[in-house]
């Protein structure tokens, strides 16, 4: 078994990069810098949702807990209804009352992430666990655990929800159960529930020692004290609770790992799609930007792409607008060459023009047609078709017909519309599939 020290000597290892982010200054006075940084957890909404494990109980200055660090450091804007002293069910022995979790009020809004504790308290007073991870009485654990993600997911309904358990724990309670059978028996209703789950009573997860009256002294409000950290102790959970909220973040979004593209939305699988076939590709490595324009520049390539990029060196390009080191430079010679696009002008292409839903169609059905005849029904059931420029009527009613566009509602085409990045890729993505198919 590993010594204190030798444990302490692995997490200094695996600690050292974060640590030598920071001026030896600042972390010798305790203090967080403001850093932002890039990554998943950037300007992701957070809620806290739990005991004195997320109120930096016992802090002197609440700043130094791993709650704000998440907001400081890892650029989270975090809101916390977390209360000390709180259990999770919703019933006492006559010798505590508290605010349960499982009956707190929820704020109103939207969260991209719900981060949820409990169980110390309600072993400390010797609360019932509960047999059933499928419960929903409240006055046991398992089942008040069910009931707070059951208010929790129909509440935000899109958030990524997260339970963390408390710190190891083998003291028996008057019930002859330890603290880590509570944090058991509540990770085992999360894996039921598939509710991602970090098991902090585990010392080789969490890097807190709980156990061990050295690591208390060190990184504790006191030896005696088995929850709550001190700065010390909040600054060495930090990068592990980051670390984590990461890589599930990433988990959650897109196996490309843009940060900008949840896999609740409606867009996702073709964003995903479109880009395994690598004909788009994001804004930068960690951004598809959905909601960016589509431009004329960018549809012809994206066009060009799935046509196979053919050589086109023999081609001339007759606009000025156009430069021969544009990524899209061969995209305009070939889209002009087939017919698909036109300029502006006989000399201007106007690259960074953006698209009308309209136009991405017509665009879309022109690569089509000159690949074969394309067929389809002429009428369409929406309230704006007049809306519908006369050269955009057959492309539209095809795209329409082949189900590649779908109304903005269910009555509006909304023609007019600039296109947006998500919807290429759902259209283009719509397009090869019914294609590939015929």
């Amino acid at each position: 078994m590993k010594t204190f020290k030798g444990r302490l000597l692995t997490l200094i290892l695996t600690l050292t990069v974060v640590i030598s982010a920071l001026s030896p200054a600042v972390w010798a006075a305790g203090k967080v810098p403001t850093v932002r940084t890039t990554s998943a957890l950037a300007g992701k909404r957070i809620l806290f949702l739990g005991d004195s494990l997320q109120t930096g109980y016992g802090l002197s200055d609440y700043s130094l807990s791993w709650n704000v660090m998440l907001e400081s450091r890892g650029g989270m804007i975090a809101t916390n209804c977390s209360i000390s002293g709180s259990t999770m069910c919703n019933e006492h022995n006559g010798s505590y009352a508290w605010e349960s979790i499982s009956t707190r009020t929820l704020p109103e809004g939207s969260f991209d992430v719900v981060l949820i504790d409990g169980g110390a308290n309600d072993w400390f007073h010797d609360l019932p666990i509960g047999s059933d991870p499928s419960s929903r009485d409240a006055a046991n654990l398992m089942g008040a655990i069910n009931v707070v993600l059951d208010r929790v997911q129909d509440a935000y309904p899109t958030a990524l929800i997260l339970y963390m358990t408390v710190w190891e724990n083998d003291i028996l309670n008057a019930q002859g159960k330890t603290g880590d059978d509570f944090s058991e028996a509540a990770a085992a209703v999360c894996a039921r529930r598939n509710v991602p789950c970090l098991t902090a009573h585990l010392p080789e997860v969490s890097g807190i020692y709980a156990q061990d009256p050295e690591f208390r002294q060190r990184y504790f409000r006191s030896s005696t004290d088995y929850w709550h950290l001190n700065a010390a102790g909040h600054a060495l959970f930090y990068p592990v609770i980051a670390s984590w909220l990461e890589q599930e973040l990433l988990d959650h979004y897109l196996a490309d790992d843009f940060y900008d593209v949840p896999n609740f939305q409606w867009y996702a699988e073709a964003v995903s799609g479109i880009c395994e076939r690598g004909l788009m590709v994001g804004t930068d490595s960690h951004h598809f930007s959905p909601s960016e324009k589509t431009t004329r520049a960018m549809l012809v390539s994206v066009l060009y792409r799935a046509a196979g990029s053919p050589d086109v060196s023999e081609l001339i390009c007759p606009f000025g607008d156009v430069s021969e080191t544009a990524y899209y430079y061969d995209a305009v010679k070939w889209g002009c060459e087939k017919g698909i696009v036109y300029g502006l002008s006989e000399d201007t292409f106007g690259p960074s023009q953006p698209l009308s839903r309209e136009q991405l169609v017509t665009f879309l059905y022109r690569f089509a047609e000159a690949a074969e005849p394309q067929e389809f029904d002429s009428t369409a059931e929406f309230r704006d078709w007049e809306s519908v420029s006369d050269y955009a009527k057959n492309a539209m009613c095809w795209a329409v017909s082949q189900g590649i566009v779908s109304g903005v509602t269910d009555t509006t085409l909304a023609p007019q519309n600039t296109a947006t990045r998500a919807q290429l890729a759902a259209v283009l993505l719509r397009y090869l599939d019914g294609a590939s198919k015929a």
